[in-house]
């Protein structure tokens, strides 16, 4: 069961406040203030919620009218066995879907399709809405997904769409 999150409290000695002072001076204020409130909403906003597990790695949040759109982005091949399509981290899908779940906005799952993991050929942008995604893999079977990003292999179960599910870009 998800746990009430806690505020973190630091407390930084002035010689460690000046060290990281003198660190950001050859920044541009804009540049800082630009990141600053980009972690300020990832981190702060959404990632130090009120529950703790809340996902903040949003790869795109697109403004519309109305609203606003969450997009996931990943580079990909099709899976090598059956079903043929693309696949998300079990995790991943939990943490996506509780996101769009406590902000009622769309959450798209983008993926570059490319020929194979050598080559990287890119063969165009596919996309499908996390609602889709999911209906279409509730009732299936776990694989264990590649390592990806991770640099340490361990169990990576992973869920996939096939591709006929997905739309093509325009």
């Amino acid at each position: 069961m998800d746990k009430e999150r806690k505020k973190p409290t630091y407390s930084i000695d002035q010689n460690n406040k000046k060290y990281c002072f003198d660190l950001l001076i050859n920044y541009e204020k804009n540049e800082l203030i630009k990141i600053y409130l980009d972690r300020l909403i990832f981190d702060g906003y959404i990632g130090y919620s009120k529950y703790k597990g809340s996902p903040s790695d949003i790869d795109v949040i697109r403004k519309r009218k109305g609203g606003f759109d969450f997009i996931e982005i990943k580079e990909k091949d099709l899976s090598k066995t059956p079903p043929k399509g693309f696949g998300m981290d079990v995790s991943r899908m939990k943490d996506v879907l509780l996101l769009h779940k406590i902000s009622s906005f769309p959450y798209y799952y983008f993926v570059m399709k490319i020929n194979n993991q050598t080559d990287r050929k890119k063969d165009g942008w596919y996309y499908i809405s996390i609602d889709e995604f999911y209906k279409n893999t509730a009732s299936s079977k776990t694989i264990n997904g590649g390592a990806g990003m991770a640099s340490v292999s361990f169990s990576h179960p992973t869920v996939v769409c096939d591709f006929e599910k997905f739309k093509k870009t325009s």
